[in-house]
């Protein structure tokens, strides 16, 4: 169970106790783990990365994603316009 305050997630122990959640993004991070942190789809996140929309860097023959430059790149994206759902006539 998660519990959250202003500042600070919380895990619940099976004995009670909070147990604080630390959320860590590395410097530099593989594929499958860009692609968990940014949401996106791996083929996407190589489509971005070929646009020169983040840095990638090479590690023994290994894409690392410079998560730096890829979070700044997603804060520059446009809100969604999402529409309120439609209500059905009564």
């Amino acid at each position: 169970m998660l519990l959250r305050s202003a500042a600070h997630t919380y895990r619940i122990s099976a004995t009670g106790q909070r147990q604080p959640i630390v959320n860590i993004i590395p410097k530099f991070a593989s594929i499958p783990i860009a692609c968990s942190i940014i949401g996106l789809g791996r083929t996407s996140l190589y489509n971005e990365a070929g646009k020169g929309s983040f840095k990638v860097v090479k590690a023994g023959g290994k894409p690392l994603v410079d998560m730096e430059s890829a979070l700044a790149w997603m804060a520059t994206l446009p809100l969604a316009q999402i529409a309120a759902p439609k209500t059905k006539a009564a």
